[in-house]
Formats: structure tokens, C-alpha cells, sequence
């Protein structure tokens, strides 16, 4: 229950970390 709970914090660091940089990516292309 314990490593379940570990895997879907880290997923979720690991999205949020992607969709910042994504982000940041977008905010500094020309529009």
C-alpha cells in the first residue's frame, strides 16, 4: 500500500516537473 502510494506521488512529480518545463518551453517561443 505503502509503494503504491510512493509510485503515484512520484508520477505526479514527475508530470507536474514536465508540464513546468512544457510551460516555460512555450512561454519562451515567439508567437
Amino acid at each position: 500500500m505503502v509503494e503504491t502510494i510512493q509510485v503515484c506521488l512520484l508520477t505526479v512529480c514527475v508530470v507536474d516537473f514536465n508540464a513546468v518545463c512544457y510551460d516555460r518551453d512555450n512561454s519562451s517561443l515567439p508567437t
